[in-house]
């Protein structure tokens, strides 16, 4: 779903959008959680998970922070959260390009992959990291295209079609105010916040015909497909064969990098 202010593409709607998102939580989970264990995440914490999507993230922070804790779980649609029973989550539907949040309430504000989709991202940011209290921490994931490739000595054909697709994809989001670049500049713009203990780490994931990481980029290729080709930026010959190649064993590429910074806002 879409609102005026938001760049966001996907369509909660799509039949397939539920699958496309489980992919995306099979390949980026496991280093998502990672970065919430190394903050501490715990007992009693108080956090709010900024674009939820199907709730997996929310869900690990609802075991984590325990019958004293509370997460407040975000989206523009809700449609994949209300499955959640865990009863200290509160699912609420929210768009952090023009929603404001509490200020000083949370003990972790969370988000992944969403602010590429935000035109008004830096004001975005603004509102999570005013939303920590003070001593909490604001960690925030977001993707960088630039090292995705493809092996152009496994067909060549594949690899190039690949590459216009992808930028076809870029140049989509990129209409709607969108930036699939974002990632190399979320550690400045978190640095600008006057955070403390910044840390940065950059992620990816290897897409290997058929394995999860590329089910995610064929899925959302598939649902930016008719929008691509009307641009003008691929052909439906080039979008399909960019689709069979994700299927193909013998296709590798490197995927997505994703850039997670997180940082501590000081006690006053």
């Amino acid at each position: 779903m879409t609102t005026e202010h938001s760049a966001y593409v996907f369509d909660a709607a799509w039949k397939q959008e539920r699958e496309r998102l489980g992919h995306l939580e099979a390949v980026w989970d496991p280093g998502t959680i990672r970065h919430l264990e190394g903050v501490g995440v715990g007992e009693g914490w108080r956090c709010a998970e900024i674009g939820a999507g199907t709730g997996s993230i929310a869900e690990w922070l609802s075991n984590r922070v325990g019958a004293t804790g509370h997460v407040v779980a975000t989206d523009i649609e809700t449609k994949f959260l209300v499955a959640i029973r865990a009863p200290n989550v509160e699912v609420r539907r929210h768009d952090i390009a023009e929603d404001e949040l509490e200020e000083d309430a949370f003990d972790l504000v969370h988000t992944r992959h969403v602010l590429q989709h935000v035109p008004s991202r830096h004001r975005a940011l603004q509102r999570m990291a005013a939303a920590v209290k003070p001593g909490g921490w604001l960690v925030v994931e977001d993707v960088d295209i630039l090292i995705s490739t493809p092996d152009q000595l496994v067909e060549p054909e594949v690899a190039q079609a690949f590459v216009k697709t992808l930028a076809g994809s870029a140049h989509v989001i990129q209409m709607r105010g969108g930036d699939m670049s974002y990632g190399r500049r979320l550690y400045r713009d978190m640095r600008a916040l006057g955070l403390e203990a910044l840390a940065a780490e950059g992620r990816v994931p290897m897409v290997f015909g058929g394995s999860p990481m590329a089910e995610i980029t064929r899925l959302s290729f598939v649902q930016l497909g008719d929008r691509m080709v009307a641009a003008g930026t691929l052909t439906a010959e080039e979008l399909a064969l960019t689709l069979a190649g994700l299927q193909s064993p013998s296709f590798f590429a490197t995927g997505i990098l994703t850039i997670a910074v997180q940082g501590r806002r000081p006690n006053a």
